[in-house]
């Protein structure tokens, strides 16, 4: 009671900023209220749903009943443990200012503590909880500031050890509640936006023309999808621990600071130091780093080299020494750049932890001769804090080269957005669906060109291409090696669009082919395991059928949409690929040597029998093909020669026909 009536009354300093404290605790309250204002609205909207199973349900509102147990009977013994008082007694010899900061921070407190409760008892889908992290990593840094001062004054108030034991328990408990919501938050805030990444990169590409997206380096794109959203991956837990450990270090500052601001300035100094060491090896070192990252885009371009060019390098064996050897030197050099980095933040790790060593001895024996009003007890509390921060400073070092690679990686994904949006800028309005109502469909090339550049200086010129081509009909294109005949199916399937002229669709104008009408099979194609596009289950009887007429039922069976093996041959795998093809069911249809990996039985069966077939369902067929001895299939037959159209005469040589379809 004697403290109270003292000159000094233990709330002084509250009583004489009443006025401040009062505008900002008001200014808080109303910040409050109205963000829980947000959250009760947002229940009642729906945007918000309770917890998914009951357990969880119980196990969140225990701990928050409990949380809210332990810390309102941390503040009510609060006065008696510190000022051997009571709240009551406070509270009635206080300033009216007082009592209003008194309401106002009851009623902060427990709506700050409402808001909590019901964001975690009420989560929103895919929020990013971002005022839940900044309150929670406050509470874990305030907390953890709190053990700090408990443990230093505890040796000066032996009498009061059990009520000190009780907060250092309670602060405790907070500093872990509050740290397992900031580290689970960040993570999942940190691998959402990985997430956000990686699928907003596919959707990018998948939105691209098949002309654009051939001007991209197939080995960024590995780099960037592989390497550098699992680099953002990883390095969310580095920013979770930096996050952590700055916060707890502001807090040792903001004690050290309250302990003495000139041994405070004196530290902060030192440190900032230290900062500008550290800040100025890091960037020498992100320059080593940058250019390691540019040598993983090379080296993804290696990996495709070796998985789509191993036949080629098996036949020569100074071929596939000498790219062995570059395979080797960009991994070394790989290893060497990476490894001068990573050197230099070792050795400035260890120059750290030696400058921390030196300053505590400069705390000890330097502090005392140049503040003279120090006390031992303040330089005793000093050398504390300063070996309890070494945790964190370690932590924030050693996270400092993920950091570093985090953001490497972070401003490749953003080149690549701008990339594909650059490139992006002028694509193609989407094409229209088309319909099965109308009985025929008509394509027509118009004055149609296509021009391949090469730096400006050479060019290879398709067209102009005119003729028109319609369902029902069988098309034959031929022609020698590089005359344009891959060109004009890709323009003829809308995977180029046409520099010059017009397409036609039944009359209707294009910038391009509609692909949504065309169902290929490509020399170079691509056999998915997953059956994209149609209805597995639906045409579950169809898939079977066609897997036996075309002799793969032995090979290949289909389960939940995926096929059990693509570990076929050539042959195999483009009769697996006609499946598909004839399973898509598109009014046109484009065959790119399709025969050419087949025997004679299976070459004979698609000219004879699926050709056929298709065109009796009023099918547009077009086949890139040299077998001279089906032209007679064919109702028209054109020969591409220097990008150009030349008609010749179709063969009449005599083949077999089979029933199939």
């Amino acid at each position: 009671m004697h403290l109270i009536g003292a000159s000094v009354h233990p709330f002084g300093i509250v009583t004489e900023k009443a006025m401040a404290l009062t505008v900002v605790f008001t200014v808080f309250l109303f910040a409050i209220l109205i963000y829980a204002i947000s959250i009760v609205v947002s229940i009642l909207k729906g945007h918000r749903k309770i917890q998914s199973t009951q357990k969880t349900v119980i196990r969140t509102v225990f701990w928050e009943l409990t949380t809210f147990i332990v810390m309102a009977l941390g503040v009510f013994i609060a006065p008696k443990a510190f000022f051997a008082t009571s709240w009551t007694t406070v509270y009635a010899l206080s300033s009216s200012k007082f009592k209003v900061l008194y309401w106002l921070g009851c009623s902060g407190f427990t709506l700050s503590y409402l808001c909590i409760s019901l964001k975690l008892l009420f989560p929103k889908p895919q929020e990013k909880s971002i005022g839940l992290i900044i309150v929670a990593s406050l509470v874990s840094g305030f907390s953890n500031a709190i053990v700090i001062f408990l443990i230093t004054h505890s040796f000066e108030q032996q009498g009061k050890l059990g009520y000190y034991f009780f907060y250092f328990i309670l602060a405790i408990y907070f500093y872990i509640i509050t740290l397992y919501i900031v580290r689970t938050k960040l993570l999942l805030l940190a691998n959402t936006i990985v997430y956000e990444k990686r699928v907003k990169i596919v959707s990018k590409l998948l939105m691209l023309s098949f002309q654009k997206f051939e001007q991209f380096d197939s080995g960024n794109i590995y780099a960037c999808l592989n390497h550098d959203t699992e680099v953002l991956s990883n390095g969310a837990t580095s920013i979770v621990n930096i996050v952590v450990s700055i916060l707890i270090l502001m807090f040792c500052f903001l004690y050290l600071m309250i302990l003495n601001f000139l041994a405070f300035l004196l530290s902060l100094v030192m440190i900032f130091l230290g900062g500008i060491a550290f800040y100025l090896i890091s960037q020498k070192v992100n320059v080593l780093w940058e250019r390691t990252r540019s040598i993983q885009t090379i080296f993804y371009n290696f990996i495709n080299d070796l998985l789509y060019g191993f036949k080629e390098l098996s036949l020569n064996l100074k071929k596939r020494n000498e790219f062995e050897r570059d395979v080797v030197k960009s991994c070394k050099e790989y290893r060497d750049k990476r490894l001068k980095g990573d050197l230099a933040f070792a050795n400035l790790t260890v120059i750290s932890d030696l400058m921390i060593v030196v300053f505590v001895g400069f705390i000890a024996f330097i502090f005392p001769l140049l503040i003279s009003n120090l006390s031992m007890q303040t330089v005793t509390n000093f050398i504390f804090v300063f070996l309890y921060m070494i945790g964190p400073l370690a932590t924030i070092l050693g996270s400092i080269p993920s950091l570093v690679h985090t953001r490497i990686s972070w401003q490749r994904l953003r080149a690549l957005f701008d990339e594909i949006d650059q490139i992006d800028g002028h694509r193609s309005i989407r094409l229209p669906a088309i319909t099965d109502n109308q009985p025929k469909y008509s394509l027509s090339l118009n004055n149609v060109k296509f021009a391949y550049r090469d730096q400006g200086k050479h060019e290879f010129i398709v067209g102009p291409i005119n003729f028109n081509f319609s369902t029902g009909e069988i098309l034959f294109i031929t022609g020698g090696n590089g005359s344009g005949k891959s060109t004009l199916a890709k323009l003829i399937t809308g995977l180029y669009a046409p520099d010059e002229g017009k397409i036609e669709v039944n009359g209707q104008v294009f910038s391009k082919s509609p692909s949504n009408m065309f169902s290929a099979i490509f020399n170079d194609y691509y056999l998915h395991k997953k059956l994209y596009g149609v209805d597995a289950e639906s045409s579950k009887d169809r898939i079977q059928f066609l897997l036996n007429f075309l002799q793969m039922d032995n090979k290949v069976t289909l389960k939940n949409g995926e096929f059990s093996t693509l570990e076929l041959s050539t042959g195999q795998r483009k009769r697996l690929a006609l499946v598909v093809s004839l399973l898509e069911d598109r009014p046109f249809y484009l065959f790119d040597e399709w025969a050419s990996d087949q025997d004679p039985h299976f070459r004979n069966f698609f000219y004879m029998t699926v050709l056929k077939e298709l065109k009796r369902k009023r099918k547009g067929i077009i086949v890139i093909s040299h077998d001279d001895r089906y032209y007679s299939v064919a109702d028209r037959l054109i020969k591409m020669d220097m990008g150009k159209i030349v008609p010749i005469a179709k063969s009449r040589n005599p083949v077999i026909e089979h029933n199939f379809l």
